[in-house]
This record gives C-alpha cells, sequence and structure tokens, in this order.
C-alpha cells in the first residue's frame, strides 16, 4: 500500500480526508488524497461504464468530487461515510449521463452515429452483466441496478458472494427488496 507525506492509500480514508478539508472552508486538501479520490473514483466508473467515454467518466469524477466539497460544506463536517457517499454520487451520475444519451435526438446524423457506435462497443467489449444492466437501466429498474452493482462493490471488496442482507444494509433496501431486485436481474440476463 502506498504511503503519501504520511497518508495512508486507502480510497476510504482519504475520502473522509478530503470531506473533512472540504468542510473546513478555505483549507486545502491534501494533493495526494485528491488524486487518490479522483482515480479511484474513475477505476470504479470504468469497470461499471465503459461504454461512456473517458471524457465523461473523467467528467462523472471531477463532478463527484465537487459535490462531496458543497455536501461537506453544507454539513460543515467530514461526511460519515464519505468513500461510499462518493461511489453512489458517481455511478447516480453516470446512470444520469447514461439517460441523456438514450433521450438525445436521433435526427442529427452525427449523433446518431456517435450512439450506434457506443451501442455496439458496450455490447462488443462488455460481460453480459453490464448488459443486464443496461437492460435495467433502461427499463428504469432503478433499484436493480442500485442492488446489482452494490452487490458487485461488495463482492469486489470482500472476494466472495454478499448475501441479502449485507447488500441491504449498503444499499438502504429491506434483504427482501434485495433478492426481489437480484431476482428481476435475472430476466435482464436472459
Amino acid at each position: 500500500m502506498a504511503v503519501h507525506s504520511g497518508r495512508s492509500g486507502n480510497f476510504k480514508d482519504s475520502a473522509h480526508r478530503l470531506s473533512g478539508t472540504f468542510a473546513a472552508d478555505g483549507a486545502q486538501p491534501h494533493d495526494a488524497d485528491r488524486e487518490h479520490v479522483r482515480s479511484g473514483l474513475l477505476m470504479l466508473l470504468f469497470v461499471r461504464y465503459s461504454y461512456l467515454g473517458a471524457a465523461e467518466l473523467c467528467e462523472i469524477a471531477d463532478e463527484a468530487v465537487a459535490r462531496l466539497l458543497e455536501e461537506s460544506r453544507r454539513q460543515g463536517r467530514a461526511l460519515d461515510n464519505a468513500s461510499a457517499w462518493l461511489r453512489r454520487t458517481a455511478r447516480n451520475l453516470a446512470i444520469d449521463q447514461l439517460r441523456r444519451v438514450r433521450e438525445e435526438p436521433l435526427d442529427d446524423e452525427s449523433v446518431e452515429d456517435e450512439l450506434a457506435d457506443r451501442l455496439l462497443e458496450r455490447f462488443e467489449s462488455n460481460d453480459q452483466v453490464k448488459r443486464g444492466l443496461a437492460i435495467a437501466i433502461e427499463e428504469g429498474d432503478e433499484v436493480a441496478v442500485q442492488v446489482v452493482t452494490d452487490y458487485l462493490d461488495i463482492a469486489d471488496e470482500e472476494s466472495g458472494f454478499p448475501s441479502s442482507r449485507t447488500v441491504a444494509k449498503r444499499c438502504g433496501y429491506s434483504h427482501t427488496t434485495v433478492q426481489d431486485a437480484l431476482k428481476r436481474f435475472r430476466r435482464y440476463l436472459q
């Protein structure tokens, strides 16, 4: 694990320090914390939403950090779980961007070509789970999208298969809601 000027290289710790620094008006965050948080968000976004362009993913990560600044200052303190807040904010921004792309008018030929290229790239380069997420997004099943992305995040963090209760605790739904969302998601995989 990398250490920068006595600072932990842990995303969670960096996000908490960044939020605390943002809460203090006029304080400048440590560059290592800001960069660690930004690169962590970019990796998360790339894994989940690689069919968005690199420039869009950078904008989403930067917007999530800017929103962390606003929320930390609004609360006047470091957020209790700044890393989870950042991940959720970045995920929501990416989902909103996907919706905007889907809703763009198709009468302009260049926009139509760009959307077609993105769709082809998405289906050629992503696995079945990512396709299932795209379908869930298209269907407007935000609960399934949140449950599955939280499930995948926990599975990555813990290197295992999390229970529905563990996922429910993370995303704020009941374990039966999580189970129902996972059942619905299985249909999106077919």
